[in-house]
């Protein structure tokens, strides 16, 4: 950290308990007090370099008067100690963790250049000018030790200032910003990375380029608001402004535990700093990883924010669900009686869907239904959201209407395939061996038979948990792909005419592989159908019992 002595007078001051004295052996003739500390002073160096002291005392009609109260000095004691210290001539080491409250204590003491050349105003002024703005470091330095000054640093443009200087350097070449201690800003040594959180993203090796966003981490929200905004001005990537924010937040966000355990002391806060986090994040899909965004949704519940919050968390997920992980939507339900006892909270998952969707149609509408990125997205949407359902299909609590609905919630042309909708509703049944048949017919027709693969329709056709209605169906569709197959294999020719090149026998060898294939089809074909025909002579048996119980006839 750069530094500069002020004053060459060898004379040294004391401090004794609460009181400041200068070691001198004239008399103190003048006691200032700020807060809680006394300082025996002598008037005239004082009253020679400032002005508010000047006035205080000769504007006053006690002429004699010898005591004097400052409360509002900036900066409190310890800079009105430097800037007393300057009045006497002494060395003053003035940097960047003294420099903000030395110059708003001068100006706030009058110590102009009207009174004196080279007063204090000027000089902390220009080593602010000169030093402070040239050096990352200082300006962060700087721009932490403002809180406790804020008003004064504000009207001094010395937040203003050292924000765009920070922005600047932040948005420029490290190699050609110098650094207070001589070495260069690009060889830091820590990164984002180490974060309790993964922010691993398609631009994590840029991320952990970006040598400033440590530094900044240690500003309060307000002036980290501010750099962020200055950034954004000066053009920086939105990506990484985002990462910034989401490590920010990351960082000074209170652990779960932590609220659990003071609800008083960090709910209000953590709201507060929530809700600024939220503001600065730029909005766009993927800036950030839906982990974090699910992350910042359950702080959101935990620190109970205000609606509009949550809905705007919920929105920015929604809009990137097809980049969640099945472990990003497992979020615990907070309140076991809206969610009907269940672990998880299906209802936030649900509307994520609906987020997703309602985003999903304004793109269809730009780009067309027919675009592959619109289609690979809803694909992984789809998957998603059935391993989601499998995944909470194995909490009892969760009812046939909820399944339904989020199940739902997707329109139908998202799901290319019904395999992972029926790996559910098995695991669902399974779970829920105490379901009605109408229950079971009801959460069934959610499966179209005809975008079940050829294992999942062997697999559900001796499935004892599933109505004899669907597997019927499921057995007609497979036999009408296999006839329809057989049909289009009888079309081809019989006779490979001859191509140059020795390519008739690679030819003839793959037709032999689809006729070996199709024999294999109409083999499994065959299982299906005796199948089908003890299944449809179990239900006729079934009926015929069943009428006569009620003839009373007796069945031995």
């Amino acid at each position: 950290m750069s530094t500069i002595k002020l004053g060459a007078n060898a004379n040294l001051s004391e401090a004794k308990g609460r009181s400041w004295c200068v070691a001198t052996e004239l008399q103190s003739d003048i006691v200032v007090e700020v807060k809680d500390v006394r300082f025996h002073l002598h008037k005239f160096p004082l009253l020679s370099r400032s002005g508010l002291l000047n006035r205080l005392v000769f504007e006053s009609r006690d002429t004699q008067k010898n005591r004097i109260r400052l409360d509002e000095v900036p900066g409190g004691p310890e800079a009105f100690e430097l800037a007393a210290k300057f009045c006497y001539g002494m060395p003053v080491d003035m940097d960047a963790s003294n420099v903000a409250a030395l110059w708003c204590a001068a100006v706030h003491l009058e110590m102009t250049e009207d009174l004196e050349d080279g007063n204090l105003v000027s000089k902390a002024e220009a080593f602010f000018n000169t030093v402070v703005l040239g050096s990352w470091k200082d300006s962060v330095t700087v721009l932490l030790s403002c809180g406790k000054i804020h008003a004064w640093a504000e009207r001094l443009m010395i937040v203003q200032r050292c924000t765009e200087s920070i922005a600047w350097k932040a948005c420029t070449d490290p190699r050609g910003v110098r650094s207070s201690h001589g070495s260069r800003m690009g060889s830091r040594a820590q990164s984002p990375s180490r974060r309790s959180m993964d922010l691993s993203s398609s631009n994590k090796q840029e991320l952990m380029k970006e040598w400033w966003f440590d530094d900044l981490l240690k500003l309060p929200v307000d002036y980290f608001k501010k750099v962020m905004a200055a950034v954004r001005v000066k053009g920086m990537k939105l990506e990484l402004i985002a990462g910034a924010v989401a490590l920010y937040a990351l960082s000074w966000l209170p652990r779960r535990s932590e609220i659990e355990y003071d609800q008083h002391s960090f709910r209000g806060k953590g709201r507060l700093l929530l809700e600024q986090v939220l503001s600065m994040l730029p909005r766009g899909k993927d800036l950030v990883p839906s982990r974090f965004l699910m992350h910042l949704i359950r702080m959101a519940h935990l620190l109970e924010a205000d609606l509009p919050c949550k809905i705007d968390l919920e929105q920015r997920a929604g809009t990137q669900l097809d980049s969640a992980a099945l472990s990003d939507l497992l979020v615990p339900a907070l309140d076991a009686s809206s969610c009907c006892g269940l672990k998880v909270d299906v209802d936030l998952v649900q509307r994520l869907v609906e987020h997703f969707v309602r985003q999903d149609e304004i793109v269809t509408s730009n780009y067309g239904s027919g675009n592959s990125v619109v289609l690979d997205h809803r694909v992984r949407v789809a998957t998603l959201v059935d391993n989601y359902l499998a995944e909470i299909s194995q909490d009892r609590n969760l009812s046939v209407a909820r399944f339904k609905a989020l199940a739902e919630a997707l329109p139908d042309s998202y799901r290319a395939s019904h395999d992972y909708l029926y790996t559910a509703i098995n695991i669902f049944l399974k779970v829920h061996p105490e379901l009605k048949d109408e229950e079971r017919k009801d959460l069934c027709q959610l499966l179209d038979c005809k975008r079940l693969s050829l294992h999942s329709s062997m697999h559900a056709a001796q499935n004892e948990r599933l109505p004899l209605r669907t597997v019927m169906q499921i057995l007609f569709f497979e036999h009408l792909k296999l006839k329809n197959s057989s049909q289009a294999n009888q079309k081809l020719p019989m006779e490979v005419p001859k191509i140059e090149g020795g390519g008739t026998a690679a030819l003839q060898q793959e037709i032999r592989t689809i006729r070996c294939e199709l024999e294999q089809m109409k083999a499994d074909f065959s299982e299906f159908q005796n199948h089908f025909r003890s299944l449809k002579l179990e239900k006729q048996n079934s009926d015929v019992r069943s009428k006569l119980k009620k003839l009373g006839v007796r069945i031995y």
